[in-house]
């Protein structure tokens, strides 16, 4: 079974390491239930709180993996839910939304691992 939430906006952040290095919001389609399902969605570049920030970062290392996009929910009160966590995940949307070098940082961050 699952859970019908009611949200006003869906975000993606992208976790490497131990910190969200991108994020977006869809905003939702009136009179759907759904977000992302557009050819074109609606999509702005969105720094969220720290909470949501702390809850993605711990979503992708609670699956031992230190890069990932997660998906949350979140209500009009601030209440929000981790949807999904993606890996690998599809960040070009995010990266051409803002223009953060997604790609380039998962190389830097690579590079940095193997001299470790």
């Amino acid at each position: 079974m699952r859970k019908y939430i009611d949200y006003t906006a869906h975000a993606r952040l992208i976790v490497l390491g131990n910190h969200v290095i991108d994020s977006i919001e869809y905003k939702r389609e009136p009179n759907d239930f759904r977000s992302n399902v557009a050819k074109q969605p609606s999509v702005l570049a969105k720094e969220f709180s720290q909470a949501i920030q702390d809850a993605a970062v711990q979503s992708v290392q609670a699956l031992d993996l230190e890069f990932g996009g997660v998906d949350i929910l979140i209500q009009d009160d601030g209440q929000f839910y981790i949807a999904e966590v993606n890996f690998p995940c599809n960040f070009s949307r995010s990266q051409m939304t803002t223009q953060t070098d997604i790609a380039g940082a998962i190389i830097d961050f690579l590079a940095t691992k193997s001299k470790q």
